[in-house]
């Protein structure tokens, strides 16, 4: 299995059920490919970690990237892994709207402060910091949907 994360911005800001039915099919299509993850919004900027056999995220990743809904798109990591970090999540997701979301560890590296590109090295680190706080800290909308 291999993990995948990027961030993207949207070509456009997604209305509250415009997310919703996005996430219905990615939930749909990720339970037939075999795909879980988490899917981060803030900005018109997503954050994605896509995990599971290597050809379906491959293939997924691959899609996403020329999706003409996303521009952008920037690989923070590809790792092998033993285990997934959210085997029953077929795509937790998160509005981060909330001013609230700001003292979240890691969150304005990402979603407001993009002014200068960080290294790949150190951007996938605090990537990795900011989903691990999403997957130990809070529950996802629709986690077990």
């Amino acid at each position: 299995m291999i993990s995948i994360a990027y961030l993207s911005s949207a070509t456009r800001a997604y209305t509250d059920e415009e997310l919703a039915q996005l996430l219905t099919s990615i939930r749909e299509n990720n339970a037939r490919q075999g795909i879980t993850g988490i899917l981060l919004y803030s900005n018109s900027q997503f954050m994605q970690v896509l995990e599971g056999p290597d050809d379906a995220i491959r293939a997924c990743y691959a899609i996403i990237s020329v999706d003409p809904r996303h521009h952008g798109v920037q690989l923070l990591s590809v790792e092998v892994i033993a285990e997934r970090r959210y085997p029953s999540w077929r795509m937790g997701f998160r509005a981060l709207t909330d001013s609230s979301s700001r003292s979240i560890p890691g969150y304005d590296d990402f979603f407001h402060q993009q002014k200068s590109p960080m290294p790949a090295s150190e951007a996938a680190e605090r990537a990795r910091g900011l989903l691990d706080w999403f997957r130990d800290n809070s529950l996802p909308v629709g986690q077990a949907s």
